[in-house]
């Protein structure tokens, strides 16, 4: 195997406290496809049977099968759907559910199967033919797994709890439409055509197999409902009617209960709810706010009352947009902002106040986009409280592997695989997922030689839980404070209404957040030194130390 050195380092964090720093070597896998650029086409972020999984071209037309591997490159190998099958079987949309992984796969007809390292276990068959015009959408509920699919012809809801089990469920049939499917509160949301009310939102209920129009949403044509997420045993959809423009509904199930939460882009303008994850009992998802398409933070709990808009808007003034699927770190989210430093990593605590850019990867000069981040930032890259992305951080660079555990401090550049500008990119836009397996975190990678293939690096240490790690820079001594040693409440001067105080001890750990308040009381804090750091409109505006007599 070829060991590629690089000089990049990232640090590690243990027990919240910075640890050494780690060179990384990626060692190629296996070559694949030698002179194929583009051999390995997707890796999954699930190994299966206790292998890594992905797919990959052993020729220039495309042919894209599944390969399993141990992590050397004699177990490395090529899986077949069945026995003897070559060709192209387009392995698509992996996903996990009860601990095991699933994929759908083209091999006479488009099939479900539960992945496997040797073999395949057909689920059942998902359609005749890998026709374009056919479309499959996943979701599952307790411990049944529910896909719709749809072709001009047949189609329908089906139901299963593993291989050789699959029922049909009761649906309007090929009236199904669009490529999205919800399952929650006893329920399978979908969209369907029926001859009086148009593209509206249906349901088949599980524990009567019967299924019914939930509501009509837009009488006099089609809301086009769109399945984005679920809260509790709710679903949130996106959905159009004539007075609001396309916007972020819930339902219960029942016509009652199926209402709009915001008209985020005021009028007959269209909010275009998007980008929807759920944490901490709330839903944030990205909306548009004006006819320029500027997209803001937004969370709901799942009541119109509940539903407001979180970053973005200071007033009418627009602070900045939002581009990718807010990602879980646990006690935070991370996102890809837009604001006067281009496209670049925030953060946020569900609060506006809470929510600043953290990292500037690429300073912005008026012709650059910021740091060029990868617009899929993905949850599954999220291994071991590190986030894993793409972003090219200069003109010097292009995209590259890189690291963040939400700090500034704790931001890196994993290894410039591929040095260069112009499509020197060390790793795939069409590959994003990394995969930790066996001690080590595996990527798809180009080092300029070999085209696209599977690299790894041995894993860093997990970063500790710390609650509220400063993820600001230091501003210096910026700030007037006083007293200054103190035993009790220190005093900042010049602070505006919106401003946010953040208190962190010498590891960085947030102590303490102090809303529209000039004073910060550290009586109760250990004798010691502090930083006191001032947070406004998200950009962190003076820092300053103080010590705790």
């Amino acid at each position: 195997m070829k060991k590629i050195l690089c000089s990049a380092l990232f640090a590690c964090c243990v027990s919240g406290v910075s640890a050494q720093l780690w060179p990384v070597q990626p060692v190629l896998l296996k070559d694949i496809a030698p002179g194929i650029t583009r051999g390995v086409r997707f890796l999954s972020p699930y190994p299966a049977d206790n292998r890594l999984i992905f797919s990959a071209s052993l020729n220039n037309v495309g042919d894209n099968m599944l390969w399993a591997s141990d992590g050397t490159t004699a177990g490395t190998n090529m899986i077949p759907v069945v026995t003897g099958a070559t060709g192209n079987i387009t392995p698509d949309n992996f996903f996990q559910w009860n601990g095991n992984q699933y994929h759908a796969a083209a091999y006479q007809g488009m099939n479900l199967y539960k992945t496997g390292a040797v073999n395949q276990d057909s689920i059942g068959k998902l359609y005749e033919t890998s026709s374009a015009n056919v479309r499959v959408a996943i979701d599952s509920m307790g411990s049944t797994l529910y896909y719709l699919f749809i072709d001009p012809f047949v189609g329908g809801v089906f139901a299963t709890t593993g291989p050789g089990n699959r029922t049909q469920l009761a649906s309007p049939g090929p009236q199904l439409i669009g490529n999205s499917i919800g399952a929650a509160g006893g329920k399978i949301y979908y969209q369907a055509v029926s001859p009086g009310a148009g593209n509206e939102l249906w349901a088949t209920d599980v524990t009567t197999n019967t299924h019914a129009l939930v509501k009509d949403i837009h009488p006099a044509g089609s809301s086009d409902p769109e399945f984005l997420g679920k809260l509790g045993n709710k679903i949130l959809f996106a959905a159009t009617d004539v007075i609001n423009g396309r916007e972020l509904w819930v339902s219960d199930g029942t016509a009652a209960g199926t209402v709009l939460l915001a008209d985020c882009n005021a009028g007959d303008l269209s909010g275009d709810p998007a980008r929807l994850m759920v944490w901490n009992n709330k839903a944030y998802f990205t909306a548009k706010i004006n006819s320029t398409q500027n997209s803001t933070l937004w969370s709901t709990d799942g009541t119109p009352g509940g539903t407001a808009e979180v970053w973005g808007r200071s007033g009418s003034t627009l602070l900045g947009t939002i581009s990718n699927v807010p990602i879980n770190m646990g006690s935070f989210l991370i996102f890809q902002g837009n604001d006067t430093a281009g496209r670049e990593l925030w953060r946020t605590d569900g609060t506006n106040a809470g929510t600043f850019r953290f990292k500037d990867l690429r300073p912005y000069n008026g012709i650059n986009q910021g740091s060029m981040l990868s617009g899929a930032l993905i949850q599954q890259n999220v291994i071991d409280g590190r986030l894993y992305f793409h972003a090219s951080d200069s003109s010097l660079n292009d995209q590259e592997l890189w690291v963040t555990d939400g700090t500034d401090t704790g931001t890196h550049l994993v290894c410039n695989l591929f040095p260069g500008t112009s499509n020197a990119r060390g790793v795939s836009s069409d590959a994003l997922a990394v995969c930790k397996y066996d001690g080590r975190i595996y990527f798809v990678g180009n080092n300029g030689q070999t085209g696209f293939e599977v690299f790894s690096f041995p894993a860093p240490p997990p970063v500790s839980p710390v609650t509220g790690i400063a993820a600001f820079p230091t501003a210096g001594q910026t700030l007037r404070l006083f007293p200054n040693p103190t035993t009790g409440v220190v005093t900042i001067g010049e602070l505006e209404e919106s401003d946010v105080v953040v208190t962190t001890d010498v590891a960085g750990r947030v102590i303490r957040h102090s809303h529209r308040s000039g004073m910060v009381d550290i009586s109760s804090l250990v004798p010691g030194n502090y930083t006191l750091s001032v947070i406004r409109n998200g950009r962190l505006t003076g820092s300053a130390r103080v010590t705790r007599l």
